[in-house]
């Protein structure tokens, strides 16, 4: 049996006196109450009552138990309020993980979050490659692209259009594309183990699949977007990495009726049966910012 219920039922008989009013007041049957009280006593293998026909009272070992089991209830009492709090009160140390290029689109978001929920210590490990979330310990992680089927609960965040762009010194200098076929000619900066040396496009008559080309390959956005603002040529990135840029004259979107390719952004985190509020106020946070630009953003007009 539950030895923490058998205690209260065991505190509530010693209160009482007698376990018909014990069973009375938490509403048992007083069979009930005695199999609680000879549980107990079977298991600390010693009698908590003296039993008489016309009275009971505690042992010597039994008053000392209840007295210890008093404090051990409250502590228990103490514990359950914690746990309550944990899950309506944001606290503690929360682990991050998002990729690299999103140190510059988070930080407004993390100063928010850290404004609301003082009491929560944010501790955020910006990587590209993907973590096991319960084997290194982190709470919720930031993710791009396709989700593998896992046990992990995902929630999406943003579905943000891809472009083509690049700056208008550039475009003065070059010309621009009129179709995407005309990439070829053109330098192209591409994503490592993204592209593999081609970027698709969709037209009237399907899908048009180019070959670039271009004088940098890497996998850091970040680098590949400044190559871009320098001049270096064309960028293919979804918009919450160009976004703000395109929005400020920096760069140019192009081909834009032929774009048709979009990113996903999830929030995921390890199921569990009670989610802490540290980790559900955190992504009740993320949602409202990646509803609104770069995150989101008409890339056809």
């Amino acid at each position: 049996m539950d030895r923490i219920t058998s205690m209260v039922v065991f505190g509530e008989v010693a209160k009482a006196g007698s376990f018909s009013a014990a069973a009375r007041q938490l509403r048992l049957s007083q069979a009930a109450v005695s199999k609680h009280v000879q549980a107990l006593e079977d298991w600390l293998g010693a009698p908590l009552f003296n039993r008489t026909t016309r009275r009971l009272s505690l042992t010597d070992f039994g008053t000392v138990f209840h007295q210890r089991s008093l404090r051990l209830l409250e502590d228990v009492e103490e514990a359950r309020q914690v746990a309550g709090e944990w899950r309506t009160v944001p606290k503690g140390r929360l682990r991050v993980t998002a990729p690299v290029s999103f140190a510059r689109h988070l930080e407004p978001m993390l100063t928010d979050f850290l404004a609301r929920y003082p009491e929560v210590d944010l501790d955020v490990d910006l990587v590209d490659r993907r973590i096991d979330l319960i084997e290194e310990g982190c709470d919720v992680a930031i993710r791009v692209g396709h989700l593998p089927d896992s046990s992990l609960v995902a929630r999406q965040l943003a579905i943000s259009p891809y472009f083509i762009c690049a700056t208008p010194a550039y475009l003065r200098e070059h010309g621009e594309p009129s179709h995407p076929r005309d990439l070829a000619s053109y330098s192209c900066l591409q994503f490592a183990h993204h592209t593999h040396g081609q970027w698709r496009f969709a037209s009237e008559e399907g899908e048009v699949v180019v070959p670039v080309s271009g004088p940098l390959i890497s996998n850091n956005a970040d680098l590949l977007l400044e190559a871009t603002l320098a001049g270096r040529g064309f960028i293919l990135a979804p918009s919450f990495h160009v976004g703000r840029e395109i929005a400020a004259g920096q760069l140019v979107p192009v081909l834009r009726r032929f774009m048709t390719a979009t990113s996903t952004t999830h929030a995921v985190y390890p199921q569990t049966r009670h989610l802490s509020a540290k980790v559900r106020c955190f992504i009740d946070c993320l949602v409202p910012w990646f509803r609104e630009p770069p995150w989101t953003m008409d890339a056809t007009s």
